[in-house]
């Protein structure tokens, strides 16, 4: 019984020692106090002891976790002042944008200040619960109104190229778009403009006499393409609003944003047969073949260049033209800069590749190009 009342003294003692991330077991420490055959009530006093040291412990922890919390949020509190102050927000629009944040109320106050993208989110978030609520055209306007007033004062009426879209309502006055269906390989409006952009939907108008619009139906869905400059290419599913039938077409937003941005431009493998006019060398021993034209085979291109094959080399820096034809239009005298030059074997036959950019180029061929670039990206991943 001596030796089993033991062990389970030893066990309890190491139990609770360990709680308090002692070195010592049980025993030892039994052994190091000249403990021997003690009953049951010192037992109990040093569970005692041991319990309220771990909650005193436990309690201090608490304590400092709650004054680092109460730091924290005063920070975040005076932070938030500091942008209600430096955006001149009424108390309507602080009141407002509140309401904002209780749709991530997981962050600090003051980062919707610094961050469009949690900006955006609670936007979209508070629009959609908005339209489930079938407010009246006078509330609708006036909503339309407090919010975008606070994307204007919080300097999010404007996304610097550089920064990568979050949501439709970032698109710009002006930007041209192509819209699909979302089944469709061929774009049913080729050619359209953003001539309006709110908090609740956004507008396209195109020209009815290029185009060929049908009687579509609001909550029909479709796909939004188009290349933003200096950023990427864009795919965007959105659902459809409204429609007059004619020249309109009204969409709700989205924030299911499609990016394509392999390099500054997306490239894609292709075989075209192209023509080529040498303008410049930087062999002054070869002048003589300035003004020379070539059949070539443009392999790869993009919004910013391409590689093109001949079956003899150029010269690193060389300047030509290149003619070539794409579905989404022709390309005559296109200035372009030889960057590499590399040889390769192809059945027994030495063929050159040639990485070129573009020079100088039209902005509305480069939308050209990159425009025909999504729609091949597009069809390769239907047949994936």
């Amino acid at each position: 019984m001596s030796s089993i009342k033991n062990q389970r003294i030893t066990e309890l003692s190491g139990g609770l020692i360990l709680v308090c991330s002692t070195a010592a077991t049980g025993q030892n420490l039994f052994k190091q106090i000249g403990w021997r055959g003690a009953d049951i009530q010192i037992i109990l006093a040093l569970v005692i002891v041991f319990l309220l040291g771990f909650l005193f412990l436990l309690y201090s922890h608490i304590r400092v976790l709650s004054k680092e919390k109460k730091s924290v949020n005063e920070n975040s509190s005076r932070l938030f002042n500091e942008g209600v102050k430096k955006a001149e927000l009424t108390t309507a629009e602080v009141h407002r944008l509140k309401q904002l944040l209780q749709h991530n109320s997981s962050v600090q106050p003051h980062t919707i200040f610094q961050s469009a993208q949690l900006f955006e989110m609670c936007i979209d978030s508070e629009v959609r619960l908005l339209l489930q609520q079938n407010l009246t055209a006078e509330q609708l306007i006036a909503e339309e109104l407090i919010l975008s007033s606070l994307r204007k004062k919080m300097g999010y009426n404007f996304l610097p190229y550089e920064h990568p879209l979050i949501s439709t309502r970032n698109l710009e006055i002006g930007q041209k778009v192509t819209v699909y269906g979302r089944r469709n390989d061929a774009p049913l409006i080729q050619n359209a403009r953003v001539v309006q952009n709110k908090e609740f939907s956004f507008k396209i108008q195109f020209d009815p006499e290029r185009e060929e619009p049908s009687n579509y139906l609001g909550g029909q869905p479709f796909l939004l393409a188009f290349a933003r400059y200096s950023d990427g290419v864009y795919g965007i599913p959105v659902i459809l609003k409204n429609s007059d039938h004619s020249s309109y077409m009204e969409f709700l937003h989205s924030i299911e944003i499609r990016r394509n941005q392999l390099r500054e431009y997306v490239r894609i493998e292709v075989s075209l047969q192209a023509k080529l006019r040498i303008i410049k060398t930087v062999n002054e021993e070869n002048n003589s073949s300035v003004g020379q034209t070539f059949d070539v085979r443009i392999s790869d291109i993009s919004g910013g260049g391409g590689c093109i094959i001949i079956d003899k080399p150029l010269v690193p820096g060389d300047i030509v033209s290149l003619t070539f034809q794409l579905s989404s239009g022709h390309f005559s005298g296109i200035v372009c800069k030889i960057l590499r030059v590399s040889l390769q074997e192809i059945h027994d036959k030495i063929i050159y590749r040639h990485s070129l950019q573009f020079v100088n180029m039209d902005q509305r061929d480069r939308e050209k190009i990159v425009k025909y670039v999504f729609e091949k990206q597009r069809q390769l991943s239907q047949l994936r």
